[in-house]
């Protein structure tokens, strides 16, 4: 199961409502998100209507490590989501990566009903 990133116009509105929930200091913590409305939340025109949806979605804590922890990352990712995306995420949040700075993150996790996984990552330094 590898997950496809996608830009998230609305990922902003996690910070208050979901973040707080999840979000620990130089951790890397993976989120499932459920729900039928992920989709209209992804594509809503405005800030309104993705605030409705975002209140039919579920979150759930799946696991975390340690940033910097890769072992222990990889043992997470390569169980819950596989090797490729493994390898992905590291680069994503060592050095060069487009993550390099980020020291706190949360990933959040989707499959749709054909089994293709989405993830947004939602962060702060």
């Amino acid at each position: 199961m590898n997950g496809e990133h996608i830009s998230c116009e609305w990922d902003y509105l996690f910070f208050d409502d979901i973040l707080p929930d999840f979000l620990e200091d130089d951790e890397i913590v993976l989120v499932s998100v459920s729900g039928d409305q992920w989709s209209n939340f992804l594509q809503a025109e405005d800030e309104e209507g993705a605030y409705e949806y975002l209140e039919y979605l579920n979150f759930n804590f799946i696991d975390s490590a340690e940033h910097g922890d890769w072992e222990e990352f990889s043992n997470i990712i390569t169980n819950t989501v596989d090797e490729k995306e493994t390898e992905k995420l590291k680069k994503d949040f060592s050095d060069g990566g487009c993550f390099e700075n980020v020291s706190s993150a949360v990933l959040l996790y989707y499959t749709e009903p054909s089994g293709k996984n989405t993830y947004v990552t939602s962060y702060t330094d």
